[in-house]
């Protein structure tokens, strides 16, 4: 198994389903998942989960292609890439977060996104993020927080340029921000920034950044992870970083303060995989164990309490 997102609603699924996966993710209310042999599975809500309208509790085989590569599901769509590059979307198009152009609301199955090919996506709440192939970044969706990056706040219904620069690594976002890791292992962020993304390191400063800004002068970045309020990202020496909003002691540090800056949880170098959800954090080590903090309200820790 090659790429495991895990988070509170997904852990369920990969217990009680034994059939290998390849990667699965979790949207919320949906889950999208990719088998070895190439498929597109999905269960969950229906008019999300690319089956057709259809819900089920179950995954249910979405078309008969077999050259799936990679999937991202976010609050009410997914995209979906495959061997050739080529990127397809499904699920909520209320604000053109499919980014094909239609004024359609929904696509209940996986339609085609342009021609151009990709590296990899992101789909958020409302928007979409993506690198395609020759390492630009662009983004499309609802853009009232300015999440799209293009500098400005019009939703856009098709994928939009961010910036000229080629060496673009990753992206990941939520409803109202985003973040990006260059090549170069710098980090940039825009979006809301009533949490702060990490920019100036404290409150009350610029509400929108409408454009990719760099976090930090840090050239070591390997991932990073935007939940609804706080953030999580590794480093190339498999260090933990968390930041933003900590109520419910999701930054992992021990308190339940805010923190406004990327600052290490504690002192392991063995970090290997992170992913959460609003206010709960989730890790894999390099020795395949999983760890868990923060909320707990519904089970989150799995830890039968």
């Amino acid at each position: 198994m090659k790429k495991l997102l895990l988070n509170s609603l997904l852990l369920a699924s990969i217990i009680t389903n034994a059939q290998c996966w390849e990667s699965i993710s979790n949207g919320e209310t949906h889950v999208m998942g990719i088998k070895p042999n190439g498929t597109l599975w999905g269960w969950g809500r229906e008019n999300l989960n690319g089956n057709g309208g259809n819900f089920t509790s179950q995954p249910q085989q979405i078309g008969t292609a077999t050259d799936w590569k990679s999937v991202h599901s976010g609050l009410q769509h997914s995209l979906g890439i495959k061997d050739s590059g080529m990127l397809w979307a499904w699920g909520s198009n209320l604000d053109g977060n499919l980014g094909t152009g239609s004024t359609a609301m929904i696509s209940t199955v996986p339609v085609q996104v342009g021609t151009a090919t990709w590296k990899t996506v992101s789909a958020g709440g409302r928007h979409s993020l993506g690198i395609r192939t020759n390492g630009t970044l662009w983004g499309w969706g609802w853009n009232e927080y300015a999440t799209v990056g293009d500098g400005t706040t019009i939703n856009r219904n098709v994928p939009v340029l961010i910036n000229n620069s080629t060496n673009w690594k990753m992206v990941s976002c939520n409803l109202v921000r985003s973040m990006a890791v260059k090549e170069d292992g710098t980090l940039w962020g825009w979006g809301n920034n009533s949490v702060p993304l990490g920019i100036t390191g404290e409150t009350g400063g610029q509400a929108l950044i409408l454009i990719p800004t760099q976090i930090g002068s840090d050239t070591d970045w390997k991932t990073i992870v935007v939940t609804f309020g706080h953030f999580l990202g590794l480093k190339n020496n498999n260090t933990l970083w968390a930041w933003g909003g900590g109520d419910k002691g999701q930054l992992g540090n021990g308190s339940t303060n805010a923190s406004f800056l990327p600052t290490q949880v504690g002192t392991d170098t063995d970090w290997a995989f992170i992913e959460g959800d609003a206010k709960s954090s989730f890790a894999i080590k390099t020795n395949g164990t999983l760890w868990a903090w923060g909320e707990n309200l519904w089970g989150q820790m799995g830890n039968g309490n």
